[in-house]
């Protein structure tokens, strides 16, 4: 058992050292106006003219990627708190879990980690996703309301770094202090 732990560890220690040298493979952000989503429960978002421009470069990313969902309106913590728990009591969609003792000073929503499809963890953030079940922001059924504005960031790394995702997240989770989430 020893010699899986020592290649599993000497495997890890190769992905740092070359992220550390060459940095991330990409970054990337994109601004969303949550008052301008539309409905696409019923239609393709892939064929939407609106988010044309950012699938085709949410496409382009193919490697695990770390994001976070920072606030950029002038909402208080406390009022997007309150909207994402009247929209939690509907349970009509699966939604992150809400933090009792949050950072009231934090300006990051959520930190999240994708090993693949960044693009349709996206879709599910968005609340587009057709599983109501499958657990996301679903910004488009509180935080439009809301008109609340978001900065969806995002780092792709080399495919090596996979395995390694959950450990950036949780670090990522610990400095930013998101509202909402689990990381443990």
């Amino acid at each position: 058992m020893n010699h899986i732990l020592s290649d599993f560890l000497s495997d890890t220690c190769n992905s740092l050292e070359n992220l550390r040298r060459n940095n991330v493979y990409k970054e990337f952000y994109y601004h969303i106006k949550c008052e301008n989503l539309e409905d696409f429960l019923s239609k393709d978002i892939t064929q939407s003219v609106q988010y044309q421009n950012l699938l085709q470069d949410l496409m382009q990313i193919k490697g695990p990627v770390l994001y976070w969902y920072e606030i950029t309106s002038s909402h208080s913590n406390n009022d997007i708190i309150k909207t994402l728990k009247e929209y939690k009591q509907k349970k009509q969609r699966a939604t992150p879990v809400i933090y009792k003792n949050y950072d009231r000073r934090t300006k990051i929503l959520y930190v999240g980690k994708c090993k693949e499809n960044f693009w349709g963890r996206v879709i599910q953030h968005l609340g587009y996703y057709k599983t109501p079940t499958t657990q996301g922001l679903q910004l488009f059924h509180w935080a439009k309301e809301l008109r609340l504005e978001v900065r969806l960031n995002a780092l792709e790394f080399a495919s090596d770094m996979k395995d390694i995702m959950p450990v950036i997240e949780l670090f990522f989770a610990k400095q930013l202090h998101p509202l909402v989430g689990r990381h443990t």
